[in-house]
């Protein structure tokens, strides 16, 4: 046998060996913020004029627990941003070991948009800031952006539906984020109510590889049998 394939056939036993016995597991995603609103301590912020409205507590259509977000309006503007408006904003959480980009970011809730009016779409925005000095955040660094309804396809809902988004990458300086979901400020809204919950940004590990013991007895005679064919090949092109 070819000296070079000798060599081949060694590197194909060690990659099996360590293939075999390499498990590779993420760990499990950490929640980072925000604190929800029914929860004692989840302090959100809200805003609203003319023709808008918000509530943070409201019971009318919780997709579970007690409560939901309600925002929404009803009298369009002719430009933006108008009178007719409503937002709210969660308190600046830290965001952890997803801070300066080190870990992907997971977005996620529900929502509900009773009715969508053509051209209409609620923003749902994570935002990132340097510090956490205030409740308003400091430094602000960048943001990740939603538009849902027209701009989604969700122009007439049943009922609740999830969005979910993972892999964001915090920008380098963020050491903070917060929510925000805006009717008709930076986007054009008049469709009436619109309906959130369980809003969630949690952390995901990269995947890192383990030792699987179940199985290292197994690679262990692979390797093994791999070698001593090698071995048996070696000694027959030697007696030829």
């Amino acid at each position: 046998m070819p000296r070079h394939l000798i060599a081949h056939l060694r590197c194909f036993a060690v990659v099996s060996l360590l293939m075999t016995c390499l498990n590779t597991t993420a760990r499990g995603e950490t929640f980072v913020g925000p604190i929800d609103a029914e929860v004692p301590g989840g302090w959100w912020f809200t805003g609203f004029g003319g023709a808008g409205f918000v509530n943070v507590n409201d019971t009318l259509n919780p997709y579970q627990g007690t409560y939901d977000y309600k925002v929404g309006n009803t009298i369009p503007n002719a430009s933006l941003p108008g009178t007719n408006y409503a937002d709210f904003r969660s308190f600046v959480f830290a965001l952890g070991p997803a801070a300066h980009g080190d870990q992907p970011i997971n977005f996620s809730f529900a929502f509900d948009l009773p009715t969508v009016i053509p051209g209409d779409d609620i923003f749902v925005q994570l935002n990132f800031f340097q510090n956490g000095d205030t409740s308003d955040g400091g430094g602000y660094v960048g943001e990740y952006n939603v538009k849902l309804g027209s701009s989604s396809g969700n122009t007439v809902m049943p009922g609740y539906a999830l969005f979910s988004h993972g892999g964001i990458i915090a920008p380098a300086l963020a050491q903070y984020a917060s929510v925000r979901v805006s009717a008709n400020i930076f986007t054009p809204w008049s469709s009436g109510a619109a309906f959130f919950d369980t809003i969630s940004v949690t952390t995901a590990p990269s995947p890192v590889p383990e030792i699987d013991p179940s199985s290292m007895g197994s690679a262990l005679a692979l390797f093994a049998g791999v070698l001593a064919f090698i071995e048996q090949r070696r000694r027959s092109v030697a007696r030829a």
